[in-house]
């Protein structure tokens, strides 16, 4: 049960309503004499994480556990023929006894585009910083998440390096390169790490114009 005062949050701490939760989501909740005082929204690998570490507390055992709960690699599958790109995911999650789970998680994406005169999208090196890319991440053909790839590098190859590399740590965003929205839906967006599954899509798109120029297979 749960009263007016129980507070539901999202996964970056936001306020939201019970209506915002489905069956088969992942929660960490508080109890109060027996009554929900807090209900948020947690990943998968962080509560997997933690029930492993219950199970060894059980059993007496106090060694380490390491579990890469989820490793996910995408790469080109249909493009431009002057563009190429990967994907990477990577979610590992270390239980110890009397301690709370470590879950890291790593999100990379790469897109090269081949830079020279008689190229489609970069006839020269100078364009290469103004070109806007973002990517739609799908699943089932829902938009999960939607990303904004930054400009790094012009390659010993004569490609335009475009990327995203975000890094997750005990709920801590960190932003290396670029950035991911993880609720599109939402008025403002909610910056996070994506939760990537075999089977999801990356489409990177020029947002001038909305042209797809590449699409990796998860």
């Amino acid at each position: 049960p749960f009263t007016s005062s129980t507070e539901f949050e999202s996964l970056s701490g936001q306020y939201i309503s019970p209506e915002a939760f489905a069956v088969g989501d992942f929660v960490k909740i508080k109890l109060v004499g027996g009554i929900l005082d807090e209900v948020e929204f947690e990943n998968s690998a962080s509560c997997r994480a933690y029930k492993q570490s219950k199970k060894a507390k059980k059993s007496g055992s106090s060694q380490t556990t390491k579990t890469r709960k989820n490793k996910q690699r995408a790469t080109t599958v249909a493009a431009e023929l002057s563009v190429s790109g990967n994907a990477r995911y990577r979610t590992q999650a270390t239980s110890k006894e009397g301690r709370d789970p470590l879950v890291t998680s790593r999100f990379v994406i790469n897109t090269k585009i081949l830079v020279g005169e008689g190229q489609p999208i970069l006839q020269s090196s100078g364009q290469a910083a103004t070109l806007s890319l973002q990517a739609f991440i799908t699943r089932n053909g829902a938009h999960m998440a939607v990303c904004t790839l930054v400009f790094d590098e012009i390659n010993d190859e004569g490609q335009a390096e475009y990327k995203v590399q975000i890094r997750e740590k005990r709920g801590a965003l960190i932003e290396k390169k670029g950035s991911c929205n993880i609720d599109p839906a939402a008025p403002s967006g909610v910056a996070g790490l994506p939760a990537i599954q075999s089977g999801d899509t990356v489409r990177v798109y020029n947002t001038d114009g909305l042209a797809d120029i590449n699409t990796m297979s998860f």
